[in-house]
């Protein structure tokens, strides 16, 4: 927006970007005008103000927006205004320092975004791959419901946001005007994007014990079995045995994973958490039995420990409701149960 002074009945409907030139929209003008009287002027001076006000004149101003002219070259030019066919204000209509400057940037553009999907309740730390980002004045944009996402910005190549809360499916990631109330809208076809998945819960970890020599496959009970919306289907989904990151593949039930091992002579219990994307660990629901833990065993304590077992954890039954006569085969679903109780 260019506010700047013209000549009487002169307005401006030219904006001038260096050499290239755009359609300047009046916003409104006003009128100034210099009478040259003076107040309380009185004879001898009555004939000298009454020829003031006789070649007095109005100086016009006017407020007009002026949009930067199409594929302009980026970089810094100077910004004026002036009626079609009319020369653009002299540089001593400026102070002597010239036409104001504008800068033309070259549009920020988002590749890639890591990880490619995350829980519809948000948070994830979305690491964006791009070019011509700027700190102050872009910011990234995860879908458009949510407005600007909080950004940092390590270089024009590189930026961190924080995902909003968004309904379970996929949506484009774009970096803009920070002060706009909407997303760039680069095209139907974006560059990165990002999936939301139903929120899961962990529910209990099946085996729950094993060798320090590791191996053995471990299920994660997970709320729901098979989430809507991308829920690791896009990247590949991982356990955490304590600080060690495994793969880990679906089951009807959850999801399977192989512990590893560890020092043969510890006896430890290491936390396991289960992610989607690498990244954001799900949370956990603790059962009766301990919650989500896997305890190693030496080889002599894992064979006295074979016999126990650990308590049968219910999650769903179906169907809810049967006849009154009985009958009704129920079908439940959980972890731990015994086979031959």
């Amino acid at each position: 927006e260019k506010t700047g002074e013209y000549d009487d009945d002169d307005v401006p409907d030219t904006c001038r970007f260096g050499l290239q030139i755009s359609p300047a929209v009046l916003v409104n003008a006003w009128d100034v005008c210099v009478t040259g009287t003076r107040l309380g002027a009185e004879p001898p001076h009555a004939s000298w103000s009454a020829e003031m006000r006789r070649l007095g004149r109005c100086v016009g101003y006017a407020t007009v927006l002026c949009a930067a002219p199409p594929r302009a070259l980026a970089g810094w030019t100077t910004v004026t205004v002036a009626a079609m066919g009319a020369a653009p204000a002299s540089i001593a209509a400026f102070g002597g320092e010239g036409p104001p400057s504008f800068e033309i940037r070259t549009p920020p553009a988002a590749f890639f975004a890591m990880p490619e999907e995350g829980p519809a309740s948000g948070g994830s730390l979305l690491k964006i791959a791009g070019a011509h980002m700027r700190e102050g004045d872009d910011a990234c944009w995860v879908g458009s419901a949510s407005g600007a996402a909080e950004t940092r910005f390590v270089s024009s190549a590189l930026a961190f946001c924080e995902v909003p809360a968004h309904a379970p499916g996929l949506v484009a990631v774009e970096v803009g005007d920070a002060s706009s109330a909407a997303p760039p809208g680069s095209g139907d076809i974006a560059a990165a994007t990002f999936a939301f998945g139903e929120d899961v819960a962990a529910l209990s970890v099946t085996p729950r014990r094993g060798s320090t020599e590791g191996g053995v496959a471990v299920t994660v009970l997970t709320h729901p079995a098979l989430p809507r919306g991308a829920g690791g289907a896009m990247t590949q989904s991982s356990c955490h045995i304590g600080a060690v990151k495994v793969s880990a593949r679906r089951v009807a039930s959850g999801f399977e994973c192989v512990v590893p091992a560890v020092d043969p002579a510890s006896w430890v219990t290491k936390p396991v958490s289960l992610s989607f994307n690498g990244e954001d660990r799900l949370a956990d629901v603790a059962s009766a039995s301990g919650g989500l833990d896997f305890e190693y065993l030496p080889d002599l304590a894992l064979a006295r420990a074979r016999a126990e077992r650990a308590p049968p954890v219910t999650v769903a039954a179906a169907p809810a409701s049967g006849a009154n006569g009985g009958g009704t085969v129920v079908f439940l679903s959980g972890a731990n149960f015994p086979v031959d109780e």
